[in-house]
């Protein structure tokens, strides 16, 4: 709703109290992807015997999955001053 009227400068509070992170469209849509995330898993599934083969691919699809978030949520974070150093320096 803040983005929709405007407010950018709100921090959104997800980045603790050592940074801030402005809303942001990304931000809208990387949390409508953990909600999709969170909504798949949550979905009823065949039972079956599991293997090695599934153990390993649980395990990396969630180490991918975190190190995914951890990027998305760096970038995220340093958008601001990424904004800083893409604008023209004006000389004295």
């Amino acid at each position: 709703m803040n983005l929709i009227r405007g407010r950018r400068d709100i921090d959104c509070g997800c980045a603790g109290p050592a940074a801030q992170m402005p809303l942001s469209g990304a931000l809208v849509v990387r949390n409508a992807l953990l909600v999709a995330a969170a909504i798949a898993a949550a979905a009823p599934l065949q039972t079956r015997p599991l293997g090695a083969i599934d153990a390993f691919t649980f395990s990396a699809a969630l180490a991918m999955g975190v190190l995914l978030w951890k990027a998305a949520h760096g970038l995220l974070e340093n958008a601001p001053a990424l904004a800083r150093l893409r604008r023209p320096q004006v000389s004295s």
